[in-house]
C-alpha cells in the first residue's frame, strides 16, 4: 500500500517554507504543548524533526536581558501576558500611523503584514515586519535591530526601502518597509516567456542592487528567487535583509553565536555557498555564488545540484564535492519536482518554450561563454569565483555585447592537479613507473610516425597541386582565341566546359575532383545560377563523404555552401538541415573557437531569420560575432558581414536604431577592408539605406540607393538577383515620398527580373509582387494588384507553411485592398489574421502592428463602427510614437486620424493638439505644398473655429484655401470644402468674409 505521507524535497524552498511556518506556529504554543501540537500539525516525521531541531535552538524567554535589549522591549514578564498569542490577532490594529490590513507571510523570525497609512496625511501601502513573541531573546532583538540598521543605509532603486520602525505598546520591535507587489524573478521570467538575453538583462539589475549593498559593506547571505521580486511593470526589488551581515565582524555589533548558528536556519541550502555550509567566514563572494545559482536556475529552469530527498549530511556533501552540470547539458534533461505531495515534470520542450525558443536553440545559446561564466560563479573555492558582483555582471555585459568573456573553463591541468592532491602517493609511484617504461618507446614511435606522415602528406599535396594546376590551365585554354576562334567565351561557358573536364580528366583524382566540384558550385552561386550550384555542390558533398567519412572538415565546408544555395532558392528547411549538419561537424573537428564554426553559425542564422526564428538567429549571430572578435583583433570580412546581418534581424524586429548602428559599423568595416567600390560595400550601403527609408529619412536613403543600383549593375550585370533588390529599394524610397510615377517602373522591373531569374515559387519574387501590387493599387489598378497579392500569398504558404511574417504582410495588403474597393465584409478576416500572426511572431510593439491596426481602424470607420475605429487608431499611434523617431509620416497620419474622430465626436479640445501634431510633422516631412499637410492645416483651422479661437483659425484656413486652389484647382471638391470652412469661420466670428480671397 503506498505511503499516504507526502515526500518532501529537503533542499527545496517549499520544504523550508513549510518548516518555517510550523516553527512560527509552534513558537506561539506554550512550551510544554509544542510537541503535541507538532504531532497533529506535522504528520511528516522529516518536517516534524526539522521543526523540533529549530525549537531546541531557541532559549526560553526570561526577563534577565541586557540593558540595551531591556530598553527596547521592556520588562516582558508582565507585558507579554497581555500581548496576543497569535500575531494575526493584531489585524486591524494601528502601529504608529499604520493600520494592519492582512498577513503577507511569516517565518521563524517574524510575521509580515500589509498595512495602510491611517493618519489622513496621504495614501500609502507598506509592509510591516514584527518579531514573533516566542523569539524575544536579546540575540534576536539585536538581530532585528541590525536589520533596521542595514536597511536604513541602503537606498537603491532595486532594494525595498525602509520607511520607519518602532516598538508596539507591548515593547515588541517592528519595521515599516516598502510594500512590493511582485512575483519571484524565476516565475516572472517564465510567465513573461523572457528570452535568454532578456533574462540576463533582468539579472543584471539584481547584480546592481547586490553590488550596491556590498559597496555599503552589506552581504545579503540569502539570495534566492523568493527574495527577489519583479513587479508587473518589470521593476526588480531585492527583499529580506533579515540575515544579512555587515562586512565587519558580528562581534563588533554585539551579536552572539546563538544568532548566527546554522541551527536558526540563517541560509537556504539550495543557494548557500560551500563556505556557508562549512560554517566558515561569509564574504561578498558568498553572494556571488548565490547569484550564480540564481542565474543557473533563471537560464535553465534547473538548479545546479539534485538534492531531492537527501539528508543534511548528503546535501552538504553534494554542495561541497560534486560539480554542477553544464547549463547547455542540463537543459536537455527533464525536471521532476515533488512539493507538498504533488509531482510535476517539466520537459526540455516546456523549459525552452518558457524562454521563447527550442531545446536545440537554447542549448546553443548556453553553450560556451554562458557555461563558463555561470560555472565560474559557482566554483567551490571562493577565491576562484568572480572577485566582485560587478565583475560577474561585467562578463555578462561582454557576452551580451558579443565580446570575449574573462571566465575560462577548468582546464585539464587544473583537474589533474586536484586529482594529484587527493591521491599524492599513488600518483607518484605510478608516474615513476610509467615514465621509466613508456617514455623511450613513445618517443621513438612518435618520431617514426611523424616522419611517415610528413612524407605521405607531401607526396599527396604535390600530386593534388599538379592536378589542380592542369585543370585550371585547361579551363583557360578554352578562352584562347586560337581555340575559341575569336568568339568571346562567357564565364558560364567556361564552367560548363569545366564540368565536362571534371568527369573526364580527374576521374583518377577523386579528392581533386571533389574540390573542383565544390569550387565550380561556389562560382555558380555567386553568378546567381542556383540550380547548377546545387548540382555541383551536392556531388562534392557525396564524394567527400565517400573519401573522408561523415565527420570531416571538407564535408562540412561543402555542406555549408549547399545550405547557402538552398537558402538562396528559398528552400529553408533543406538549408537548415545542411547548416546544422555542417555546424555539428565543425564543432566536432575544430577547437571551440574556430572561424569555420563561426561562418556556419552566421549562415544558419541568416536562414533562421528568414524562417522567422528571430530569437535563435540573434543568439547565433551574437555567438559568431564573439568568436570572430576572439579570433582576431583586426577587422575581417566575416565580422563585417555578421554585423550587417544582425542589423537586418533588428530591422525585422522594428529595432531600427540598433539596426542602423550595426549597419553603419559593418559599412565602415567593409570600406576599411575593401575601399569604396566592392560588392560587400554595396550590400552594406543597401542595408543602411533600407533602414533609413523605413525611418522616413528619404533624403539620406534615396541617393544611397541610386548609388547601390549603379554599383550592382556594374559589378554583377543587369540580370543578377541583387539588382532586383536595388531596384525595389529605390522604388520604396520614391513611393514613400509619394513619387508614384517615378517609383512604378522600378517596382515593375524588380518584379519581372525576379520572375525571370528566380521563378514564381521564390520568396523574393513574392516580396516583389507585393510591392508592385501596392503601387498599382495606389494608381487604381485594383484587380491587377489583388492578383499579385494572392500570388505572393500562395508562394509564401508553399515555402513557409501557414504562419510567417511574410504571410501576415500579404494578408494585410489583401485586407486593405478590400477596404479600398469597399468590400468590407471580405476585409476584416485577413486583417485580423495578420494582426494576430504578427503579435505572436514579432511582439506587440512592432511598427508593422501599427500599420495593421490603422487599416482595421479605416475598415471600422467605413462601417460606422466609430468607437472601435478610434481604439485601433489610438493603439497604432502609441506604437508609432515608440517605434519611430520624431517626425515620421506614420505618426503624423495616425495622430491626424485620432484627431478627426475626436473632432467628429464633438471633442475639439482633445482633437486640437492631435491635429497640431499632424500638421507640424507633415510640414517637416512633406513640406507646406503637399495636400496632406494642407489637409491637416485645414482641419486644425476648423477645430480652432469650433473652439471659438478665431484669431488662430483665420490664417490657417486662409492659407489652406489658397494652397488647395493652387494644387487642386478652383473647381475641385477639396477647394470648395476649404472655401466653405472659411465662410463658416467668418459667419461664426460675425465678420464679413474678405473679398480679396478670390474664388
Amino acid at each position: 500500500m503506498p505511503d499516504p505521507t507526502p515526500r518532501w524535497d529537503r533542499a527545496s524552498t517549499a520544504f523550508f517554507d513549510r518548516v518555517d511556518a510550523l516553527f512560527a506556529q509552534a513558537l506561539d504554543q506554550p512550551a510544554d504543548q509544542r510537541s503535541a501540537f507538532l504531532q497533529d500539525a506535522a504528520p511528516d516525521p522529516v518536517i516534524r524533526d526539522e521543526v523540533l531541531e529549530l525549537l531546541g535552538a531557541v532559549p526560553d524567554v526570561h526577563p534577565a536581558l541586557d540593558g540595551s535589549a531591556q530598553t527596547l522591549i521592556g520588562t516582558l514578564s508582565d507585558e507579554l501576558a497581555a500581548f496576543p498569542v497569535g500575531l494575526e490577532a493584531m489585524i486591524g490594529q494601528r502601529l504608529g500611523p499604520y493600520r494592519l490590513v492582512r498577513e503577507l507571510g511569516h517565518g521563524g523570525m517574524g510575521t509580515v503584514f500589509l498595512a495602510e497609512r491611517d493618519d489622513e496625511q496621504f495614501a500609502q501601502q507598506v509592509a510591516v515586519k514584527i518579531v514573533r513573541t516566542g523569539l524575544l531573546t536579546p540575540d534576536v532583538v539585536q538581530r532585528f535591530r541590525q536589520e533596521r540598521q542595514i536597511l536604513a543605509r541602503l537606498q537603491h532603486e532595486h532594494i525595498a526601502r525602509l520607511y520607519d520602525g518602532g516598538v508596539t505598546e507591548q515593547g515588541v520591535p517592528y519595521l515599516v518597509m516598502e510594500y512590493v507587489e511582485g512575483t519571484p524573478i524565476t516565475q516572472y521570467a517564465d510567465d513573461q516567456r523572457l528570452t535568454t538575453r532578456q533574462r540576463l538583462a533582468l539579472f543584471q539589475k539584481v547584480c546592481g542592487a547586490v553590488q550596491y549593498a556590498h559597496q555599503n559593506l552589506v552581504v545579503h547571505r540569502d539570495l534566492k528567487p523568493s527574495n527577489i521580486l519583479v513587479t508587473p511593470e518589470g521593476t526588480v526589488k531585492l527583499l529580506d535583509f533579515g540575515i544579512a551581515k555587515l562586512v565587519e565582524d558580528d562581534e563588533a555589533l554585539g551579536l552572539t553565536a546563538a544568532v548566527t548558528r546554522t541551527g536558526l536556519r540563517l541560509m537556504t541550502p539550495e543557494y548557500a555557498a560551500p563556505e556557508q555550509i562549512k560554517g566558515e567566514a561569509v564574504t561578498t563572494m558568498s553572494d556571488v555564488y548565490a547569484l550564480g545559482v540564481l542565474l543557473y536556475e533563471l537560464l535553465t529552469g534547473h538548479r545546479p545540484y539534485k538534492l531531492e530527498a537527501r539528508l543534511q549530511h548528503e546535501v552538504a556533501r553534494v554542495i561541497l564535492e560534486e560539480e554542477p552540470t553544464h547549463l547547455s547539458t542540463i537543459v536537455g534533461e527533464s525536471l521532476t519536482v515533488t512539493e507538498g505531495g504533488t509531482t510535476a515534470t517539466r520537459t526540455p520542450d516546456a523549459i525552452s518554450a518558457a524562454r521563447g525558443t527550442t531545446p536545440d536553440a537554447l542549448r546553443r545559446q548556453l553553450r560556451g561563454d554562458l557555461d563558463r561564466v555561470v560555472l565560474k560563479a559557482l566554483r567551490k573555492e571562493a577565491d576562484r569565483r568572480y572577485a566582485t558582483v560587478s565583475g560577474f555582471a561585467e562578463d555578462l555585459e561582454r557576452y551580451l555585447g558579443g565580446l570575449p568573456v574573462s571566465a575560462q573553463p577548468d582546464r585539464v591541468g587544473y583537474r589533474v592537479r586536484k586529482f594529484v592532491q587527493r591521491n599524492r602517493i599513488g600518483v607518484s609511484l605510478a608516474a615513476v613507473l610509467m615514465l621509466t617504461v613508456v617514455g623511450f618507446v613513445v618517443a621513438l614511435a612518435l618520431q617514426q610516425a611523424a616522419t611517415v606522415r610528413e612524407r605521405d602528406r607531401a607526396q599527396a599535396e604535390a600530386k593534388k597541386a599538379t592536378a589542380v594546376t592542369d585543370f585550371v590551365l585547361g579551363l583557360f585554354e578554352a578562352a584562347d582565341p586560337n581555340n575559341s576562334k575569336g568568339a568571346d567565351v562567357t564565364a558560364r561557358e567556361l564552367l560548363t566546359g569545366g564540368e565536362a573536364r571534371i568527369e573526364n580528366d580527374l576521374a583518377d583524382q577523386p579528392a581533386v575532383q571533389a574540390t573542383m566540384r565544390h569550387t565550380i558550385g561556389d562560382v555558380y552561386y555567386h553568378l546567381g545560377e542556383y540550380e547548377a550550384a546545387v548540382e555541383q555542390t551536392q556531388a562534392a558533398v557525396e564524394q567527400r563523404r565517400a573519401l573522408h567519412g561523415d565527420v570531416h572538415a571538407s564535408v562540412s565546408e561543402s555542406l555549408g555552401n549547399l545550405g547557402l544555395m538552398y537558402w538562396a532558392q528559398s528552400k529553408y528547411d533543406e538549408a537548415e538541415v545542411a547548416h546544422r549538419e555542417a555546424l555539428a561537424i565543425n564543432q566536432a573537428v575544430h577547437p571551440a573557437l574556430h572561424i569555420e564554426t563561426a561562418k556556419v553559425m552566421h549562415n544558419l542564422a541568416i536562414n533562421r531569420t528568414d524562417q522567422g526564428a528571430l530569437a535563435e538567429a540573434e543568439s547565433l549571430y551574437v555567438e559568431a560575432i564573439a568568436m570572430y572578435r576572439a579570433l582576431s583583433d583586426e577587422n575581417t570580412e566575416e565580422l563585417a558581414s555578421s554585423l550587417g546581418a544582425l542589423g537586418l534581424l533588428y530591422r525585422r524586429r522594428g529595432a531600427y536604431a540598433e539596426a542602423e548602428a550595426h549597419y553603419r559599423d559593418g559599412l565602415a568595416m567593409n570600406e576599411r577592408l575593401h575601399g569604396d567600390d566592392h560588392p560587400e560595400v554595396t550590400t552594406a550601403l543597401y542595408n543602411l539605406a533600407s533602414v533609413l527609408t523605413i525611418q522616413g529619412r528619404y533624403e539620406e536613403s534615396e541617393p544611397l540607393l541610386r548609388r547601390v543600383l549603379d554599383l550592382d549593375i556594374k559589378q554583377l550585370g543587369p540580370e543578377h538577383p541583387y539588382v532586383a533588390y536595388s531596384l525595389n529599394g529605390l522604388a520604396q524610397a520614391l513611393y514613400r515620398q509619394y513619387k508614384y510615377d517615378e517609383a512604378l517602373p522600378y517596382y515593375q522591373q524588380a518584379y519581372e527580373l525576379n520572375l525571370k531569374v528566380l521563378g514564381e515559387a521564390h520568396a523574393q519574387t513574392g516580396a516583389k509582387a507585393q510591392d508592385f501590387g501596392l503601387i498599382l493599387a495606389e494608381l487604381g489598378e485594383y484587380d491587377r494588384a489583388l492578383e499579385l497579392y494572392q500570388a505572393a500569398l500562395r508562394t509564401y504558404r508553399a515555402i513557409h507553411g501557414e504562419e510567417h511574417a511574410y504571410i501576415a504582410s500579404a494578408l494585410e495588403q489583401i485586407g486593405y485592398l478590400h477596404i479600398q474597393t469597399e468590400r468590407y465584409a471580405a476585409a476584416e478576416p485577413p486583417l485580423l489574421d495578420a494582426l494576430a500572426m504578427r503579435r505572436k511572431l514579432i511582439g506587440e510593439a512592432h511598427s508593422d502592428n501599427g500599420v495593421t491596426l490603422r487599416h482595421l481602424g479605416d475598415l471600422y470607420r467605413a462601417q460606422g463602427r466609430t468607437d472601435e475605429a478610434l481604439a485601433q487608431y489610438q493603439e497604432a499611434l502609441g506604437i508609432f510614437r515608440n517605434a519611430f523617431p520624431d517626425g515620421h509620416r506614420r505618426t503624423a497620419s495616425a495622430a491626424f486620424l485620432v484627431g478627426q474622430l475626436h473632432h467628429e465626436g464633438g471633442d475639439c479640445t482633445t482633437a486640437e493638439p492631435l491635429y497640431r501634431e499632424a500638421y507640424t510633422l507633415r510640414q517637416q516631412v512633406l513640406g507646406e505644398e503637399d495636400m496632406q499637410t494642407v489637409s491637416a492645416q485645414n482641419h486644425l483651422g476648423k477645430c480652432l473655429t469650433d473652439l471659438a479661437r478665431y484669431d488662430e483659425a483665420e490664417p490657417l484656413l486662409t492659407a489652406s484655401y489658397a494652397s488647395t486652389r493652387t494644387l487642386e484647382g478652383d473647381e475641385a471638391e477639396a477647394t470648395q470644402g476649404a472655401k466653405a470652412a472659411l465662410e463658416r469661420l467668418y459667419t461664426a466670428w460675425g465678420r464679413p468674409m474678405p473679398t480679396d480671397l478670390g474664388g
